[in-house]
């Protein structure tokens, strides 16, 4: 269901009311989704065992934090999204694939670890920070291949930029709702439930999780990653707009036969 009342006015109760019966309603009517996202938070346990730690907690350290700072920011997500709060989840989004960029970069380059504890301590400390940590450079030295290769991880960022990471026009319209009358012109929030646009954003929340998870096992030479998450990733949204498409009474055309 779609927020569709006629009141631009927000009302912070209401909108806390619905985003709740939109959350508890999703885990029943989103339940494969939420399956797919439980898997990748196991396969995140997994590669942060104990033992798996051991070797040099002091190298380890900045990584550890920010896959887990990263982790944080994608159980977010998944807790935003099955609200129907769209843009905010795509922020969350870009929040987590920056924080395992973040991580994957400084377990590779550990001089980098004290430039980012460093970071506020002095002017010049602040400066060499943002001269070191750019997302763009550290997405170009991402391996060209593998489970999570580089293009597909900045094809990725590049949507969440655009959907809600940042104020871009795509974002901002998802969730604007205009409305006018003859005493009156308004703009009101939605939050969805239903549709596309909730589609797109739940199949963005699997990516970034497995991209996660990808980069994980990169960083610790591991193959915890679920290898089969991506077709059933397509396989979801595939069944998603099938099943929409029905309930709008546009029921897809059956596939041509090569005969």
């Amino acid at each position: 269901m779609t927020d569709n009342r006629g009141d631009t006015a927000l009302n912070l109760n209401d909108l806390l009311d619905f985003a709740e019966h939109n959350r508890q309603a999703s885990r029943v009517s989103q339940a494969g989704w939420c399956s797919a996202f439980q898997e990748i938070v196991v396969s995140h346990n997994g590669i942060m065992t104990h033992d798996l730690i051991q070797g040099n907690p002091n190298h380890l350290a900045v990584p550890l934090l920010l896959a887990n700072y990263a982790l944080a920011y994608y159980m977010s997500a998944i807790d935003v999204v099955l609200s129907g709060q769209l843009p905010a989840c795509y922020s969350l989004l870009r929040m987590c694939l920056e924080s395992i960029i973040y991580a994957n970069t400084t377990i590779n380059r550990p001089e980098l670890s004290m430039v980012w504890l460093r970071r506020d301590d002095t002017r010049e400390d602040e400066k060499r920070f943002k001269e070191e940590f750019q997302i763009t450079h550290f997405i170009d030295a991402l391996p060209d291949g593998g489970a999570a290769p580089r293009e597909s991880l900045r094809s990725l960022y590049k949507r969440v930029i655009s959907y809600g990471g940042h104020p871009n026009r795509e974002g901002v319209l998802s969730i604007a709702k205009l409305e006018r009358d003859q005493e009156r012109f308004g703009v009101g929030v939605m939050l969805l439930s239903e549709g596309p646009p909730l589609f797109t954003a739940l199949k963005s929340t699997a990516e970034v999780g497995y991209g996660m998870v990808c980069l994980e096992d990169l960083m610790f030479n591991v193959h915890l990653a679920p290898g089969t998450l991506p077709a059933r990733i397509r396989a979801l949204m595939d069944d998603a707009l099938r099943e929409y498409k029905a309930s709008q009474g546009k029921v897809p055309k059956e596939p041509k036969s090569n005969a």
